[in-house]
């Protein structure tokens, strides 16, 4: 693979402050997920149902599969720092008109502007780093998640401090408007240009052709295939979760305030998680990790559903917060390492996965909630995370029988 432009020089010292402009706007994109624990404050101002918030960020959802998709493929072929910036444009756009004017048609639309500016960043970064830190590209996944856990962090607790001092929670949205354009400004300004050239197709074999083989090896390659299928059920259902939080906890009597600071704790656990995965990871495999921590947390969240008291609820959550905070960033390396060549694609097809679970799990939660009862929401989570140990399984015993096979063809 050939690196052509201002990329091609990039330098240890380069590569330090790109990655910080990286880390800051992922802290920025965390802190964007205020809208999850807004959804029952959001429901009311729109005097719409959960089943019709649902169906939008069901609209999200599929938003942002598309956008990685495309995002992934472009990635491979042209400058990511434009595409990057393409992204936070949409950001600030969309967050602009959240604070400016809001109705059920315009939440849609926004959702939309929102969602595709979330793909287009998370594809591009993810694609942009694996260039030039391939040969330790976990360990940057892995602080890339840390980062955005920060911002997860950090903003529910924006949101609580909002609620109880009765501030308009619309500034938030004007504040993620102006945090995301000074990080377009510094990434215009500092990131060096990144443009990926594939080597020439060979001889008599047309691009398009060559495209369709490259496509058609990633989606057939069975480890990649259950990447994106075991994103797809875990994220799906832990992320989509973290979604309706805050209106689980409404079957309790726990006002929106409180619920929104118990995510803060779940957001907390998770970079605790990151840490610990961290340093794992001189120690096991990023499939080892994986298939430990998906166990575990399968057994927290099965208590979390039994204990009745809601302090236990919140512990249990946080340490099943810790066993599968580093879930994408392990499951996207571990796809990566396969097809490391044409890793836009690839992370274009994984991430599209774990979107996909939003897509199917999302409206499910909502309608869940709306017509069954809030407190439902937790089963829907745990038959997700259930199917997503299934797979990890499966995934675990394809890549042990390929490293045994390579091992015993080296004995040979």
């Amino acid at each position: 693979m050939k690196v052509t432009g201002r990329g091609a020089w990039m330098n240890p010292g380069n590569k330090k402050h790109t990655l910080s402009i990286f880390y800051f706007i992922f802290i920025i994109f965390g802190l964007s997920m205020v809208i999850d624990p807004l959804i029952p404050v959001i429901a009311e101002e729109l005097q719409v149902g959960y089943d019709k918030i649902g169906i939008a960020l069901f609209i999200g959802s599929i938003t942002v599969l598309v956008s990685n998709i495309i995002v992934g493929r472009l990635s491979d072929r042209f400058d990511i720092k434009k595409i990057i910036i393409c992204g936070l444009f949409l950001l600030i756009t969309g967050f602009l008109i959240f604070g400016i004017y809001l109705n059920y048609f315009v939440f849609v639309i926004v959702i939309i502007i929102i969602r595709s500016g979330f793909g287009a960043l998370d594809t591009a970064i993810h694609s942009y780093s694996s260039r030039f830190y391939l040969s330790n590209i976990s360990r940057v996944f892995v602080l890339l998640d840390t980062f955005w856990f920060v911002g997860a962090f950090l903003g529910p607790i924006l949101i609580s401090i909002s609620l109880f001092l009765d501030i308009d929670h619309k500034f938030v949205f004007f504040f993620l408007s102006l945090a995301f354009t000074i990080s377009l400004a510094v990434l215009y300004r500092y990131c060096p240009s990144s443009v990926v050239k594939s080597k020439e197709p060979a001889r008599n074999v047309s691009p398009k052709k060559t495209k369709d083989k490259t496509v058609f090896s990633i989606i057939k390659d069975p480890v990649i295939l259950l990447c994106a299928l075991f994103l797809f059920l875990n994220l799906g259902a832990t992320m989509g979760f973290s979604s309706w939080l805050t209106t689980y906890f409404l079957a309790f009597k726990i006002s929106v305030a409180l619920s929104s600071a118990f995510l803060s704790i779940y957001w907390f656990f998770s970079i605790v998680g990151l840490l610990v995965t961290n340093r794992l990871l001189n120690r096991l495999k990023e499939i080892n990790i994986l298939l430990w921590g998906c166990s575990i947390g399968v057994m927290c969240i099965i208590i979390f559903i039994l204990v009745p008291n809601i302090y236990l609820k919140v512990l249990f959550l946080s340490i099943q917060a810790i066993t599968v905070s580093g879930v994408f960033a392990l499951t996207t390396s571990i796809a990566v390492q396969k097809k490391s060549r044409d890793s836009g694609t690839v992370l274009g097809f994984v991430i599209a996965g774990a979107f996909s679970g939003s897509i199917v799990f999302q409206p499910v939660f909502g309608y869940v909630a709306e017509y069954i009862g809030e407190e439902r929401t937790a089963l829907v989570a745990l038959a997700g995370v259930v199917l997503g140990l299934v797979t990890v399984i499966i995934l675990f015993r394809i890549i042990k029988k390929k490293e045994s096979f390579q091992i015993k063809k080296r004995l040979t």
